[in-house]
C-alpha cells in the first residue's frame, strides 16, 4: 500500500478547499453544520463561521481534530459512533444499521440550530444519509468528491430527486497524485443563483496554490 505524504493529503483530502474558501470568503455564511472533520475544513469553518457544528463518526479521530479545535461557545462537537468505517459500502450496510444511521440524521435535525451552510465530507456510507436530512434545512450545500466515478461508490444517485430545482456548480481540477489518486471533484448545491464571478478570485488562488493549475467553478444546471 502506498502511503500519502502530508502534501499528497492535501492534495486530494484538502481539495474540497479552494470551493469552500470561496464560500466563505464570498458568500459568508454565519452558520454552518460540518458532516465530518479535519485538518483542512475544521479551521476555515472556524474562522469564518459564527456558529458552527461539527458532527463527527470516527470518535478516535474526531477527539484529535477537537484538541486542536477545542469546542466553545461558538462551535459545537458531536461525536457518534456508528457500526461502520470511511470504507464501509453503504449498498452493503446491514438495514438495521442503516436505519439507526437515517434516525440519527433526522433526529439531529429537530435539536440543530438554525444553519445557512452545511458541508458535507464525512463516512462514505453516511454522505447520503447526512444531506438528505440536513440539506432541506438550508439553501447552500458543499458535497466532496463527486467525480463521475465516485457517484457509485457514494451513491450519491439517491440525491438526484432532492436536487431537482437547486443550481449546482462544480470545481474540477485534473490530474492525478502520487500517480495513483485522481484529485477529487467538490459541488456546491444552491437554493438562489450564485455570484459566480466574484468567487472565482479565492477559488482561483486557492488552486493554484495546491496544483499549481488555474481551476475555475463551473456552473453545472439550475
Amino acid at each position: 500500500m502506498t502511503l500519502l505524504t502530508p502534501w499528497e493529503i492535501e492534495q486530494t483530502w484538502g481539495s474540497h478547499q479552494p470551493l469552500l474558501r470561496g464560500v466563505l470568503e464570498v458568500l459568508r455564511p454565519l452558520s454552518a453544520v460540518e458532516c465530518g472533520c479535519g485538518d483542512f475544513s475544521t479551521p476555515l469553518l472556524r474562522v469564518h463561521a459564527s456558529q458552527v457544528v461539527t458532527i463527527e463518526h470516527d470518535v478516535r479521530w474526531g477527539k484529535k481534530v477537537r484538541e486542536r479545535f477545542p469546542e466553545s461557545p461558538y462551535h459545537d462537537w458531536l461525536l457518534h459512533p456508528i457500526p461502520a468505517n470511511n470504507g464501509t459500502d453503504p449498498a452493503a450496510m446491514p438495514e438495521d444499521d442503516l436505519r439507526l444511521l437515517q434516525e440519527f440524521y433526522s433526529g439531529l435535525v429537530k435539536s440543530l440550530p438554525p444553519y445557512g451552510f452545511l458541508f458535507v465530507d464525512t463516512f462514505r456510507c453516511a454522505r447520503v444519509p447526512a444531506a438528505l436530512a440536513l440539506a432541506p434545512r438550508t439553501g447552500l450545500v458543499l458535497l466532496h468528491d463527486v467525480e463521475p466515478s465516485s457517484r457509485d461508490f457514494y451513491q450519491y444517485h439517491l440525491l438526484d430527486e432532492m436536487w431537482k430545482g437547486w443550481h449546482r456548480y462544480e470545481h474540477r481540477p485534473e490530474g492525478r497524485v502520487a500517480r495513483t489518486h485522481a484529485l477529487p471533484w467538490t459541488a456546491l448545491y444552491s437554493r438562489e443563483p450564485l455570484p459566480l464571478e466574484a468567487m472565482q478570485a479565492p477559488i482561483v488562488r486557492e488552486s493554484m496554490r495546491l496544483w499549481g493549475q488555474e481551476v475555475r467553478l463551473e456552473r453545472i444546471d439550475g
